[in-house]
Order: C-alpha cells, then structure tokens, then sequence
C-alpha cells in the first residue's frame, strides 16, 4: 500500500512539473507574439507591417517561420493556446489566423523615450538589454545594429522605454555612477560613428584575440604602479558600494523598528535587492546617452565632415592657382571621354541551347566549369539564378556543336535549341546586358570620392616600395 502511494504521488508531481512546463512556454511564446504585434515594433518592422496592410489577419503559420519562436515551439496548437490568453491580439474563428484588437497607435515622443547605449559586449543580446533596462521602466523595443557581412554586433544599441520617465530615470542613475556620455564629448569618438566606416575591422574581436595569445611577462615600475591606481580606484568604487549599502540596511533597519507589519519589510527587502541591482550596473560598463543629444552629436559630427569637404576643396583650387599661374582664370574644359562603342554580337541562329534542369541547381560555378571542360565549343553559359535555377542557356560557337549536345546524353535536364520568338527575344536580351556593363564601366567618379581622390594626388598618401626596398 506504501509504494501504490510513492507512486501517485511521484505521477502527481510529474504531472505537476510538466503542467507548469507548458505554462512557462504560453507565458514567452504570448510575450513574444505581443511584441510582434505592439506599436513600437509595427511601426518599425517592414514585414509585417505590409502584410496588415493588405489584410488584418495574419496567418499563425508564418510565425513558426521566426527564429524567436522557432526556438520556443515548432507546433501551430501551442501558439494558438497561447494567444488565446492574450489581451492585445485575437485569433479568427477557424483559428488559423491572428490580428490586433485595436488599431496601432504610433507613438510622438518616440525619441525622448529612447536612450543610447554603447561598450557591449560582443555576446550581448536583445533579451540581457531589456532585463538590464527594465530596472527603470517597461522596455517597449531594443535594436541592435550588426555588421552585414559578418552578423557580428557594432558595439552599441537603443533602448526605447514605453514611458518618458523610465528614459529619464535610467539616464539619471547612469549620470550618479559616472556612466553617461558627456554631449560635449567629441562625435567621433562615439562607437556608432567610428564603426559606420569600419565595417571589416571588430576591434573588440581582435582585443579578445589578442590577449588570448599573450604571454604572461613582467611589468615594468610604470605598469605596476598604473595596475596599483586601478585596484586603488577598484577599493574606492568598492567601498562606494559598501556605503550605499550600509545606508541602505540603516534605512531597512529603520523602518523594521518602525513598522510592525509583514508588508513593509518585504518592501524595504525589495528596495535594498534593486538598489544593489543598480549599483551593480557600474561593474558591467554601459555607458548611455539620450537619444536626442545623440542626435545632436551626429549631426555635428556631419557639419564637421562638411566643413572638411569645403576647406579640403579651397585647398586644393589654391593649390591648383599656384601651379598653374594665369593671367585670366579661364575656365578649363574638361577632356571628353570617349565612348567605346558596343560591340554588338552577330545574331547566328541555331547556337542557343535552352536546358531545363531535372534538379534545381544549388553550386552554378561549378556547373560552368564542368561543362567548359567537358564541351570546348561552348562560349557562354547563362545561369539566370545563382542558387536553385531551373533552367539555363548554354550558347555555342557554331550550330553543329549545339545539335551535338542535344544529340548527346547529357543528364543534367533536357536540352532544346531556340528557336523562332524565344531566340529573337534571347539575343535581345544579351545586347541589354552588355550595353548596362559598359555604361557601368565608364562611369565618373562624383562628389565626395572624386574629391578624396584628388586630395591622394595631391598629398601622395600612397607610396609604393619596391621588393628590394
């Protein structure tokens, strides 16, 4: 009879661990699909937002596509459990489809609710952003720029509160430790400016690298009386924070004395855990700023760009005055280019072969190369997709060789020779590709780059050495 009730009592707490379970997956795929569908991210998110504009039901599948609740849940029943509980979105009768109760309200001072943020680490996420921030207020949004080619982030963010005085309570917090960015502080040292141009260097990757393949060796007198400033700064930051927290337990103390109650001393333990919170922000090393003044500082960083140009273009028409002296400043002409003209192909019928693929093709360079060492009358080979196209156009030297091919067992698809309408359009087809590639090769340098170009010229920044140098 003891064991018959070990039993269900053990199957009672598995059904209850399992239970709460799925409760903690409806919890975050509901948050997640909420802020799909909140106003802050409609009315910055393209996807969606031209998917309501065509209908106001969104289908539940497409969800399942994003990555966030891929990593949640792969089944459509959850999801729709999900939103079934939710205040903000509704499903449709069938089920199968999702929309927004209300219209999206798009929010005026979107700017004084936002802050900027920079010195992240390379592993920082949206999800430690808003856990961080919340501490002041309801996070509506976080965007994290990243670089294009790598996916690797630049090293700062914005976080956009729901509220205009959570923004302002973090941005005050951040002045009392010494984290906010001063507005008087040069613009080009902000990380958002110095990494736009700087898309193929992380120079946060490349300290991580460094100092991972350094030998340990001795320090200097300087280094070690630096490293003795720094744990002396560390001890003062240190006993800040002791100080803090002694005034915060005299306080909690004090109200103990005070209040008798159950309450006010859970509520006095909640204040000391979120001021020690707070002051443990200093240790992480955010630095922030509102966005307003970093607009401010982005602006002036352009103005300064402007007023470069100008002084770097009277620089050089001066410069160009002194070596060319005349007695009238006569306006020179500028050498015409001359267009090489197109060569136009000769239109030879019979030479076009059009295959349709039995498979998509996934690697098409290494189709072309096959096919030009395996056929040597083969001239061009057109691929209209890089990646899964269905057919392609191979064009031969002479008419011959083009019915060989289709005579011969080739078992990549079937191939046909052109003919009639399809050819004509075909060859017209390749004289607008080539003419675009030729007005794409002569054209000009302009503006910013012909200015930069001229100033290399004439400053000599490029000076090559031979091997033997």
């Amino acid at each position: 009879m003891d064991i018959d009730a070990n039993l269900d009592e053990n199957h009672e707490n598995s059904q209850k661990k399992g239970r709460h379970r799925k409760k903690q997956l409806y919890k975050s795929i509901l948050q997640q699909m909420e802020f799909y569908f909140s106003d802050s991210n409609l009315t910055k998110e393209r996807f969606l937002g031209q998917l309501l504009q065509s209908d106001p039901y969104v289908d539940v599948s497409i969800f399942l596509q994003f990555n966030k609740i891929r990593k949640l849940t792969t089944r459509l029943e959850d999801v729709t459990k999900a939103i079934s509980k939710s205040d903000l979105i509704e499903l449709s009768e069938d089920k199968t489809k999702v929309r927004r109760r209300l219209p999206v309200q798009i929010k005026e001072n979107v700017d004084e609710c936002t802050i900027y943020v920079e010195r992240l680490k390379s592993d920082a996420t949206h999800e430690w952003l808003s856990s961080i921030f919340s501490e002041f207020g309801k996070v509506a949004y976080v965007s994290i720029p990243k670089y294009s080619h790598s996916n690797i982030i630049k090293g700062f963010a914005f976080v956009e509160f729901d509220t205009e005085e959570s923004a302002n309570a973090a941005l005050n917090f951040f002045e009392s430790v010494d984290c906010k960015i001063p507005s008087a502080m040069d613009p080009n040292k902000l990380c958002s400016i110095s990494t736009f141009d700087n898309g193929e260097k992380h120079n946060h990757n490349e300290e991580e690298l460094e100092g991972k393949s350094i030998k340990k060796r001795k320090l200097s007198s300087d280094e070690l009386s630096n490293v003795e400033q720094k744990k002396k700064k560390k001890k003062s930051d240190d006993d800040k924070i002791e100080e803090v927290d002694e005034i915060v337990n005299s306080s909690v103390a004090i109200e103990q004395d005070v209040s008798e109650s159950e309450g006010e001393e859970k509520k006095s333990k909640k204040q000391k855990k979120a001021l020690k919170r707070r002051m443990n922000l200093k240790e992480i090393g955010l630095h922030i700023l509102s966005k307003k003044d970093w607009k401010k500082m982005r602006n002036r960083y352009l103005q300064m760009q402007r007023k470069t140009m100008t002084d770097l273009k009277k620089h050089l028409y001066k410069q160009r005055s002194t070596d060319f002296p005349t007695s009238k400043t006569k306006q020179r002409e500028e050498p015409k280019i001359e267009e090489t003209p197109a060569v136009v192909l000769e239109f030879t019928p019979g030479i076009i072969v059009k295959v349709a693929l039995l498979e998509p093709c996934i690697e098409s360079k290494k189709m072309k190369q096959e096919l030009k060492t395996n056929y040597s009358s083969i001239q061009y080979v057109d691929i209209p997709h890089a990646y899964g196209s269905q057919e392609m156009y191979i064009r031969f030297t002479d008419n011959k060789s083009a019915q060989d091919f289709c005579g011969s067992d080739f078992k990549g698809g079937k191939p046909n020779i052109l003919e009639g309408e399809d050819e004509q359009n075909y060859w017209q087809k390749i004289e607008e590709s080539r003419n675009t590639k030729l007005k794409n090769s002569n054209r000009k340098h302009r503006g910013r780059d012909k200015l930069l170009k001229k100033a290399e010229k004439q400053t000599g920044k490029h000076i090559r050495f031979d091997n033997c140098d």
